[in-house]
């Protein structure tokens, strides 16, 4: 009897803390988050939903890359970076391969073996707006080449290919249908030579509609406390253009310059939600436990 009661309580608990997270994310939410790089989480293995890999030349495959704090690249050591090979004689042909975000703008570099790249991790089905905001620091003499793709590296996979020029574009793909568990691949291509090929990279991800039967089409549980967390003024952000080859930082004409999206906003939801899903299920093992109480309170009468 009292194994058949544990049971039963732990099959309900289960049960209202999966219909509870099913529900913990609302289409709203959802809607209204970018999803970008974060400077204070570059390094990680997975940066807001993204994580950093090459498309090697040599096979024909893509390959993770590896994060190198600065001081640690044989390459440049004033950067940190996401880079492909670095054991000799691994690495020869892959130098270069560069992706960092030391001067508070995400910058590429590619090699001649490799496409330096990122990949973003769908989480919701639906429809998104991909934009990447491009720019070559100089087309001399043959600039870099953008690639993105859904799901795998291919002409019929692929959603925009862009050939950077020193103006710098804010490029855009509208509405992409994607499923949870698909992914967006970023390539840079470095064409005939590395010369020149330092480019501003700024991809970025926001949903234009959510069709997952997960996603609640219910507003998320708020906090009665005030956020007192003071919004970033967007006025002073500036996207810094691309650098260099000779030291690989940033250009400093300050001609095209652009703010990358926040996403604070996409954090204080996370919150919300995260709060609102522990007291309900916090609510929902009282409730069982109540349940569970009468039940052997009954038992006993019974008896």
């Amino acid at each position: 009897m009292t194994k058949k009661l544990l049971a039963t309580v732990l099959g309900l608990l289960l049960v209202a803390s999966l219909s509870l997270g099913a529900s913990a994310v609302s289409k709203s939410e959802v809607l209204d988050t970018i999803y970008q790089f974060d400077q204070i989480l570059f390094g990680e293995d997975n940066v807001n939903g993204f994580t950093f890999h090459y498309f090697d030349k040599a096979d024909n495959t893509i390959k993770d890359c590896v994060y190198l704090p600065i001081g640690e690249s044989p390459w440049n050591s004033s950067l940190d970076m996401y880079t492909g090979p670095t054991e000799a004689p691994d690495s020869e042909g892959y130098e270069y391969m560069i992706m960092n975000y030391t001067f508070g703008c995400p910058t590429v570099h590619p090699s001649l073996m490799g496409q330096t790249g990122c990949a973003f991790h769908i989480p919701y089905d639906g429809t998104v707006k991909i934009t990447t905001y491009f720019r070559n620091g100089s087309v001399q003499p043959d600039g870099c080449e953008l690639f993105v793709y859904l799901n795998e590296v291919s002409e019929e996979s692929m959603l925009l290919d862009y050939v950077g020029t020193e103006e710098g574009q804010e490029l855009e793909v509208e509405n992409v249908e994607v499923k949870a568990g698909d992914t967006i691949y970023w390539f840079v291509d470095c064409m005939e030579t590395l010369s020149n090929d330092s480019c501003d990279f700024n991809p970025r991800v926001q949903y234009t509609a959510v069709t997952d039967e997960n996603v609640s089409d219910e507003e998320p549980f708020q906090s009665e406390e005030p956020d007192t967390s003071a919004e970033p003024d967007d006025s002073e952000t500036e996207q810094k253009p691309a650098g260099s080859d000779t030291e690989n930082t940033p250009a400093t004409d300050g001609k095209n310059e652009t703010k990358p999206a926040t996403t604070d906003k996409a954090k204080t939801d996370e919150k919300s939600s995260n709060t609102g899903l522990v007291i309900g299920i916090v609510a929902a093992a009282v409730v069982v436990a109540a349940v569970v109480a009468i039940i052997i309170a009954k038992a006993k009468k019974k008896k």
